[in-house]
């Protein structure tokens, strides 16, 4: 008896930003996003019209002042912690509260927090501009090996060197994933009544929590204030999950999930997503598939780094020559590994007996030497796509920006080895999205090394994690200032100069 193929893939969303979708590989809990109570909006101001994209090119070449990038009107976008005028309750606070409606519509709209955001430019070292240089010696493959021999108790060997607290968070559809927590002071905070930022954090393909990336952002974000909660996707956590399927470029049911339970325990609580490569797909994906509900989640921005927006033209980037030498194999060894255990482990029955199909031919997957046959032969089979090509076109988030509605930015290189430049989103791709693309000559993939981090730098003082907590912390600080003040009907004016001396770069 074969295991049953267990998701359904949904169509790529309506060109209308109202539209809805559930996306690719929903899995049977996808009902589950509407189950959970509680929605919180705060009140909002009217936007302007015209498209909302923001594009900035930074050369390493330039400075900030000839930093090219379209600053233009936001039309149909939800401001920052707010709603539109024109909502069916005539414009109260959703919570009853009149004077807390007139203190929060003093924050900044998304217009603002876009145009205002400072993005630095990248400048690496001469000899740092290499971007297969920038993405291994970045993701410090190779120094890791090194201290593994001379020094091994200096790496982190698991989330506890990491993070202060890991859960267990059990899935609707009889799964399970583990969540990893970093507080800002060590513990979480006493009351719920002005509860910290949350950053959530997302990893790529099969890394983990403790993985440097990951880790440096969580402690980026908290030198600046947020609590983390660190998602490690389903098998990427030290254990194997329950089911035959675990993650994929656009399975955002286990983040939805996430934001739903949050909300659920906390309404009051600011969240923000941040991620980077598959991860910060998924994100991004999510964004679009929730539209304006994110905002009643709570979720109050996004960055996110390295996004690999058109698979179909990477897969073949990825799986060719030195790519495919390098990096592709290095990712295959990993999943098939896995794709073999799970193959046992599912084609047998409770007692032992060997139920004789599995769920995909095994012989065919251990064969497979590029990522793409990989993905046609367990992905595609497993989450019910017409192959690594269906697979892609309904995964990747470019097709969902249009319907993004809270401030989000992205960071990606021109040059990183595993992403096509020719996929990249254009400014008319956003449409009304609340998005802003900053793109770089150099920075590899996940690398963005300038070449000082070897003089004394701390992992979170890195570039990339540096950037991107840059611009979260430059969407709180607003909410911040309203924490602080009973009177905040000077938030708007102060807004800009203060975010600036807040997050500045020492």
């Amino acid at each position: 008896m074969p295991i049953r193929k267990l998701f359904t893939s949904s169509t790529p969303p309506a060109s209308s930003p109202t539209s809805s979708s559930t996306g690719s590989g929903s899995s049977s809990y996808g009902s589950a996003r509407n189950s959970l109570p509680g929605h919180f909006r705060f009140p909002s101001t009217r936007q302007s019209k015209g498209s909302s994209s923001q594009v900035t090119s930074v050369e390493d070449d330039s400075d900030q002042a000839s930093v090219s990038s379209s600053m233009v009107g936001f039309h149909g976008c939800s401001s920052i912690g707010t709603r539109d005028d024109d909502d069916d309750d005539g414009g109260e606070a959703l919570n009853g509260d009149q004077g807390e409606h007139q203190r929060r519509s003093s924050l900044p709209n998304t217009q603002e927090v876009l145009a205002s955001f400072l993005a630095r430019d990248f400048q690496p070292s001469p000899w740092l501009t290499n971007e297969h240089w920038q993405t291994i010696w970045g993701a410090r493959a190779i120094q890791d090996i090194v201290m593994k021999k001379l020094a091994p108790n200096t790496l982190p060997q698991g989330w506890k060197d990491v993070y202060d607290r890991r859960e267990r968070w059990e899935t609707p559809d009889g799964d399970f994933f583990h969540v990893d927590f970093l507080f800002c002071d060590g513990h979480p905070a006493a009351t719920s009544s002005s509860p910290r930022p949350l950053a959530i954090v997302l990893h790529g393909l099969e890394s983990t929590s403790w993985a440097l990336l990951p880790r440096s952002m969580a402690k980026a974000y908290v030198q600046r204030g947020f609590d983390v909660l660190a998602l490690n996707f389903r098998g990427c956590c030290g254990v194997d999950n329950l089911k035959p399927y675990s993650y994929h470029l656009g399975f955002t049911d286990d983040l939805t999930y996430v934001l739903r339970r949050l909300h659920a325990e906390d309404p009051c609580r600011r969240v923000y997503l941040t991620g980077f490569s598959l991860g910060g797909n998924v994100i991004l994906k999510c964004l679009g598939e929730l539209g304006e509900d994110a905002v009643s989640l709570g979720v109050e921005g996004a960055a996110v780094a390295c996004v690999p927006f058109d698979a179909v033209r990477s897969s073949s980037k990825i799986d060719t020559g030195f790519n495919r030498w390098v990096y592709a194999d290095n990712f295959l060894k990993t999943l098939k590994v896995k794709a073999a255990q799970k193959w046992k482990k599912h084609r047998e029955s409770l007692d032992g007996e060997e139920l004789g199909e599995g769920p995909y031919d095994l012989e065919r997957v251990l064969a497979c030497s590029r990522i793409g046959d990989f993905d046609d032969e367990v992905i595609a089979k497993l989450h019910n796509f017409d192959g690594k090509v269906d697979y892609y076109t309904q995964s990747c988030s470019k097709q969902y920006l249009p319907r993004i509605r809270i401030p989000a930015l992205v960071i990606n290189a021109r040059d990183d080895p595993f992403i096509n430049e020719n996929g990249l989103p254009a400014p008319d791709e956003v449409g009304e999205g609340t998005v802003r693309l900053v793109y770089h000559k150099h920075g590899g993939h996940c690398g963005f090394l300038t070449g000082q981090e070897e003089k004394g730098h701390r992992e979170e003082e890195r570039w990339l994690p540096t950037e991107l907590a840059r611009f979260l912390m430059h969407v709180d600080v607003p909410f911040r200032a309203l924490e602080r003040n009973d009177d905040c009907s000077d938030v708007g004016e102060n807004w800009a100069g203060e975010s600036q001396s807040v997050f500045a770069v020492k």
